[in-house]
């Protein structure tokens, strides 16, 4: 075999074996700084801040009380969603998105190699069936040098990598629609975040307008906290299931790249062999 084309399946492995989906949950903060968002509503009689993917605090004007409680609702939802929409929640780095990209280009490079394994076995194949029409009178060797084995398991590692490219932007795709809900715990406020988790949306029980106003913001705070939650918990499940799909993946295509290897040596190492053993007339 060639040594530069076991070189390159060698390093596709690698490859595969470094391949990662992007862990779930906001970024560590870098040194002492938090990242952090405000948004405002109402000419600011609305006021909300997020650290870190999170509603941290929510100012409401008491005077807006007197409103009715979807207007007060939509205040709050603008002010929160403007926040969190202006804090960065995303970690740096890999994402799901990169790993997807990169498996595209391994793809692109696989099917490369495909394509020069092909025209190594053809070779080795026509130099097979000339050894045996040379020596087949002599020997009794007849028969079909049988390298359609080698060409699926060829064909089998590009669709795995394939496969795995769609995997992970299903995955995505699963992330990103995935919607979160959630309420405070006196039932004052239920909220619901988008896929992005940058879009809130608020509904307050009639006794909310009853209450301080401070109450309802602090209400705010935990319903949008519990929706964002759930999203991220939902989130975390698809990325796990990806994860373990791509893990499987990963062996499954070490055990075809071993056998397509030792069924590529052995079939050189047999056509050696074979060769060398014809003398011309």
């Amino acid at each position: 075999m060639d040594p530069d084309f076991a070189e390159r399946l060698d390093r596709l492995r690698r490859r595969l074996a470094e391949s990662r989906v992007a862990p779930a949950g906001p970024p560590a903060p870098v040194g002492d700084e938090v990242p952090r968002g405000v948004g405002s509503a109402r000419d600011g009689a609305v006021r909300a801040v997020a650290e870190s993917g999170r509603l941290s605090s929510v100012e409401l004007d008491p005077r807006l009380m007197r409103l009715t409680g979807p207007e007060v609702a939509e205040a709050l939802a603008q002010a929160s969603s403007a926040a969190l929409r202006a804090c960065p929640a995303s970690p740096p780095g890999a994402t799901a998105g990169d790993t997807a990209a990169d498996l595209r280009a391994l793809a692109a490079q696989l099917e490369a190699a495909q394509a020069e394994a092909a025209r190594a076995m053809a070779m080795i194949s026509a130099g097979l069936t000339e050894a045996i029409a040379k020596v087949g009178d002599r020997t009794g060797m007849r028969g079909d040098p049988g390298l359609s084995g080698l060409r699926q398991l060829l064909d089998e590692t590009g669709a795995a990598v394939r496969a795995a490219h769609d995997l992970t932007v299903t995955g995505d795709d699963a992330d990103a629609g995935a919607p979160g809900r959630g309420g405070d715990p006196d039932g004052l406020v239920a909220a619901e975040v988008d896929p992005s988790g940058h879009t809130v949306t608020l509904d307050l029980h009639p006794s909310a307008l009853r209450r301080p106003s401070q109450d309802v913001a602090e209400a705010t705070v935990a319903a949008v906290n519990a929706a964002l939650e759930a999203r991220a918990e939902a989130a975390g499940r698809a990325r796990a299931a990806g994860a373990t799909d791509l893990s499987e993946f990963r062996r499954r295509i070490t055990g075809l790249q071993d056998d397509s290897l030792h069924r590529m040596r052995a079939d050189t190492q047999a056509l050696a062999r074979i060769m060398s053993g014809i003398h011309e007339p």
